[in-house]
């Protein structure tokens, strides 16, 4: 008996040590993926995010998921992976020289269509607001899937629901661009 339980725990903390490997690596890859996005992308220091991590939306860019680029079971994974998000909240751990922000308090700031910005400026400072999905990963992370924009006013702002490819250590884009 006591070596079925001995053998029941060992099963356990292996699992839990796996466990945690795959999360140690899903941050690592996270936080490339969005040093990559900013160094490329946003191409600016002083900006705020958006606490909640918005959500991957298929339809915005289907001739990307229709490809025969993913098959069956990754369309599937990423489904699943758009239904229970890892990645909620955004915390300083991701972003650590940014400005962390409610959504409502940002929501809150620009009930005035007019003036929200500058209401959200006198608030939060200088800056803009970005925003980003919880990354999906394929093909032991060689693939992302992202979800990201940054508005800086009410005319000035680009979105994009991005496919990465990673070559070696460096990220590719093939984007299909759901708000330009």
């Amino acid at each position: 008996m006591m070596k079925k339980v001995l053998f029941i725990l060992f099963l356990h903390l292996t699992n839990l040590t796996y466990c945690q490997e795959i999360e140690t690596r899903y941050k690592q890859e996270v936080k490339s993926l969005l040093n990559y996005i900013q160094l490329e992308f946003i191409r600016e220091t002083n900006f705020n995010i958006d606490q909640s991590a918005k959500l991957v939306k298929i339809e915005d860019c289907k001739s990307t998921y229709e490809s025969s680029m993913f098959n069956s079971s990754e369309l599937e994974d990423i489904k699943k992976s758009i239904d229970k998000p890892k990645i909620v909240y955004w915390t300083k751990d991701f972003f650590p020289s940014s400005n962390i922000i409610e959504s409502k308090k940002i929501q809150d700031a620009f009930k005035d269509e007019i003036d929200g910005w500058k209401k959200f400026r006198q608030i939060y400072g200088g800056g803009s607001i970005a925003e980003f999905s919880s990354p999906i990963f394929l093909r032991n992370y060689e693939i992302a899937i992202i979800r990201f924009s940054i508005t800086s006013g009410y005319l000035s702002g680009v979105g994009y629901e991005a496919l990465f490819i990673k070559k070696g250590n460096v990220w590719e884009i093939n984007a299909c661009s759901w708000d330009n």
